[in-house]
């Protein structure tokens, strides 16, 4: 994603709300707020703990004592590395570091030339929670939110490793255990500015932890929705999209609510099947992984 600055606070996009869908951007859209936080965000919602039921054209893999299942839905050819640790460097900024870790790349995945590669990485918990107070905030934060069994409106969700990048949004958020620990997942892009939802940079995120407290399960996976512009500077849309409101315009602060509030809106109502891969295919995946060591 291109790291463009505008003059528009990312927090714009980071406290929108939703309301019902309109056919076209309405930036006299009154009080979103009140319904935002029901679409966004689960709250005391039991926890999803599907459990795998092999089919016809499930595989089982198991890589350095991580095991998981490819489901029939998604032809993959998983191999596995250990990456080597990136320090943090206090002369460097906040660039992305991480300890030692195991790392499963998806070979075959369905999309590519995605801005994120289709990757699961299991990071021990005990060597990357004392690397930062970013990092320590962010596995505090997903033990409780995990506990808790609630996530607070005002809280980002806690992705690892950490990116220069923050969070555009949250869509399709929903805790689901995995055979070894628990976590959610949710749908997001990453940008230092208020970029547009387009398939180049959205992807679905899961993170988790085991139930032994030892490794930190993050799975980061491109995912499209039909309706979406295929990269950030699109100035086409599909039918049934949006196009983001240009710049240099002076409601260009209100005109972006909008624009995410009905963005919100759209995604969070789209079914599993609309996306691709289907959502309820990728949670079978993550839903199957078991990490042994």
């Amino acid at each position: 994603m291109k790291m463009k600055t505008l003059p528009i606070l990312l927090a714009t996009c980071l406290v929108l709300t939703a309301c019902a869908r309109p056919t076209q951007v309405n930036t006299s859209t009154a009080n979103p707020a009140k319904t935002a936080d029901i679409l966004r965000f689960p709250t005391a919602t039991a926890t999803i703990t599907p459990t795998p039921v092999p089919t016809p054209g499930d595989t089982r893999y198991e890589l350095d004592g991580i095991s998981f299942v490819v489901p029939a839905c998604m032809a993959l050819r998983p191999t596995v590395e250990t990456v080597p640790a990136v320090l943090p460097d206090p002369n460097a900024g906040p660039l992305m570091y991480f300890p030692e870790h195991r790392q499963v790349t998806f070979n075959g995945y369905p999309l590519n030339g995605k801005y994120f590669e289709p990757l699961l990485r299991v990071f021990p918990v005990a060597e990357f929670e004392p690397m930062s107070d970013l990092t320590a905030d962010r596995i505090t934060r997903m033990r409780e939110v995990l506990k808790d069994q609630t996530i607070e409106p005002k809280n980002t969700l806690p992705l690892l490793p950490g990116y220069n990048m923050m969070q555009v949004f949250h869509a399709q958020v929903k805790f689901l255990d995995f055979q070894s620990g628990q976590g959610l997942r949710w749908l997001t892009e990453l940008a230092q500015y208020s970029a547009a939802v387009n398939n180049r940079d959205l992807f679905y995120s899961y993170q988790g932890i085991t139930s032994d407290g030892k490794n930190w399960i993050s799975v980061m996976l491109p995912v499209n929705a039909a309706y979406l512009q295929e990269t950030w500077d699109s100035t086409e849309v599909p039918p049934g999209g949006l196009l983001q409101p240009s710049p240099g315009n002076p409601n260009m602060a209100d005109e972006l609510k909008t624009y995410y509030t009905l963005m919100l809106v759209m995604l969070n109502n789209t079914p599993d099947a609309g996306f691709a891969p289907a959502l309820d295919c990728l949670d079978k995946l993550v839903a199957s992984i078991s990490v042994t060591k």
